[in-house]
């Protein structure tokens, strides 16, 4: 009951923290196959509908690495565990590396490899945290020095240009910032009562991209933070930044069209707007036909996909080689565009 598509198979042997934290000569690392996690899509093998594959899998045991360090910034008296987190794409199913603090020093032994260490103290609405970069060779790493320090507080304004109206009510609308690391979650946002200024707590530093999913009528024009652009590309986020200035309009256009395949019928597809390193997909129904509403004007590309997340659309040299299928398409303020698109397969 596997849905067709690209997979990497990993096994992954489940110890309990006394196992990892033992004085045994070697430890098991995780086996995928038919590549490294890390590779992404570029080692994956493509599971067909109707095929079984059968997949053996030999964990091997490697020399571990000790990871010894202090940690501070705890409040006298009071105990934290301590984490290693690997670093990939699948941190989640690969778990973490659970340590102990004793008098404020820690020793994990670990294969080699690329972690987050983490450590996170909470106590009547404190919460102090630390993440520290790991990358774990051949060789033993010491004096690790992990500061615990209060989450901060970064603001923002939402600024609204509209043609009705100077001052247009706003309901509440999803908007968070995605942590590029797992381990950051993402903060809670608190906002005021007429949705035009907002508060994010419980920051941790880190990279993260700002995603708005702006009412209907709108669209994001701009989203900045200390004036860099923060809606196309990872930002650096730590304490004393922002703010965070999000502008939404309602001059947008719209775009609508048919989708066929390669027999000139109408095709179910998925529809991609992209601009820059920026993209708006919609799911195409049997009719072939779609509209996108609120598109900002301006000079765009869209491309009618089997599989729109095999889409590399950030990617130049990704699209120069297989989107030649798509078409130009211009937006202007209150118009809506026709495009008529041939519906073309991803690769595997």
């Amino acid at each position: 009951n596997i849905a067709q598509g690209k997979y990497v198979i990993c096994a992954h042997l489940n110890q309990p923290p006394a196992a990892i934290q033992s004085n045994a000569q070697t430890i098991a690392v995780d086996s995928c196959y038919p590549g490294p996690l890390q590779a992404g899509a570029t080692s994956a093998m493509l599971v067909a509908a109707g095929r079984e594959n059968k997949v053996d899998f030999t964990l091997n045991q490697v020399l571990p690495v000790h990871v010894r360090g202090t940690i501070s910034g705890l409040p006298e008296g009071r105990g934290i565990g301590v984490n290693l987190v690997h670093r990939d794409i699948n941190a989640d199913f690969r778990g973490n590396v659970p340590g102990a603090v004793r008098n404020n020093n820690f020793d994990f032994r670990v294969a080699p490899g690329s972690y987050m260490l983490t450590a996170d103290y909470f106590e009547a609405g404190k919460r102090l945290t630390a993440r520290v970069p790991i990358d774990a060779g051949s060789a033993d790493i010491d004096n690790v020095a992990v500061h615990l320090e209060a989450g901060f507080s970064v603001s923002g304004v939402v600024q609204v240009v509209s043609q009705s109206e100077d001052s247009p009510a706003l309901p509440q609308f999803g908007m968070m910032l995605r942590p590029e690391e797992s381990v950051n979650s993402t903060s809670q946002m608190k906002w005021d009562s007429d949705h035009r200024s907002f508060t994010l707590n419980e920051m941790v530093a880190g990279n993260y991209r700002l995603q708005v999913f702006p009412p209907a009528s709108f669209y994001v024009k701009s989203a900045t933070l200390g004036g860099q652009d923060i809606l196309n590309s990872d930002e650096t986020i730590a304490p004393g930044a922002g703010p965070i200035v999000v502008t939404l309009r309602d001059d947008g256009g719209s775009i609508e069209g048919d989708v066929v395949d390669s027999s000139g019928q109408s095709a179910v597809a998925g529809v991609m707007l992209v601009q820059g390193t920026r993209a708006t997909t919609v799911n195409v129904p049997p009719s072939g036909h779609f509209k996108i509403p609120n598109v900002g004007p301006g000079d765009y590309m869209i491309y009618a996909w089997d599989d729109p997340t095999q889409v590399q659309y950030s990617v130049p040299e990704w699209m120069r080689r297989y989107a030649g299928g798509g078409l130009p398409v211009s937006v202007s303020s209150g118009q809506n565009s026709q495009v008529k698109l041939t519906r073309q397969q991803a690769p595997e």
